[in-house]
């Protein structure tokens, strides 16, 4: 009975969990309702209330979810499988690299694997990384920060596989601002090894050239170009990205 009851338990979970993104889809997460959640997956919400006590728990939930599923791709994109969560989603990853292949290609397929996440998953994008949702705060080092590192990691890992190896200059800065060191050690505690403030500045530089690509590719901002030609687009800078990173 009891093997049954917590089977019966999941299955409820992972059609809440769902039900929440389908909503979130349709409304966004300022409006999500535990009410309509608990009538689409045929519950009261009494009994929704037994596992979310409200919004809030909701919108973490998500959150967190979307951190790991981002980061599962992209640890898969690296050939990195036995990094991958389980949260009972299929998971493609158009162009993985394999855990072998020169650094380089690892990082590109990264990079790439981010762009094809993020157009595909347009809502949790947003949610991640959009504009804070008024009245909501993450639990102080709960599992949304926890999620937030581990996708971090799964970005900086290939960065810092390719500086190690020598395909990215990292030069050194000669007076990196304390908000640089402090970006060093939280890398750091994800990382293989301590990391330096230049490296953090020149890892936080690129997240922002491609990062910044994807929001405004997803944002409408290219819509004057087809679709193949964004991705000729992103590719592009990707390669002036890792071009202006080479040593000379």
């Amino acid at each position: 009975m009891v093997g049954r009851r917590e089977a019966l338990r999941t299955e409820l979970l992972a059609s809440v969990r769902e039900a929440a993104r389908d909503q979130l889809r349709a409304v966004g997460p300022a409006d999500l309702s535990l009410r309509a959640i608990a009538r689409d997956v045929g519950i009261s919400p009494a009994g929704l209330y037994r596992y979310y006590d409200g919004r809030d728990a909701l919108l973490t939930m998500l959150i967190t979810d979307g951190y790991t599923d981002l980061a599962d791709h992209l640890f898969l994109a690296q050939g990195l499988a036995e990094e991958v969560s389980d949260l009972g989603r299929t998971r493609q990853v158009p162009e993985a690299a394999d855990a072998d292949a020169p650094p380089l290609d690892r990082l590109r397929a990264t990079w790439r694997t981010y762009r094809t996440w993020s157009l595909a998953h347009p809502n949790e994008f947003h949610l991640l990384f959009g504009q804070p949702i008024e009245g909501y705060a993450a639990p102080l080092d709960g599992a949304t920060t926890r999620a937030n590192a581990r996708m971090a990691r799964a970005l900086v890992l290939p960065a810092y596989v390719a500086w190690q190896s020598g395909d990215l200059d990292v030069p050194d800065l000669a007076d990196p601002p304390h908000g640089l060191h402090r970006l060093a050690e939280a890398i750091s505690e994800e990382a293989p090894v301590p990391v330096s403030a230049s490296f953090a500045a020149r890892t936080l530089a690129w997240w922002s050239v491609l990062h910044g690509a994807v929001a405004l590719e997803l944002n409408g901002q290219f819509r004057w170009l087809d679709e193949d030609a964004t991705g000729d687009l992103f590719a592009a800078t990707l390669e002036a990205t890792l071009d202006a990173a080479r040593p000379d």
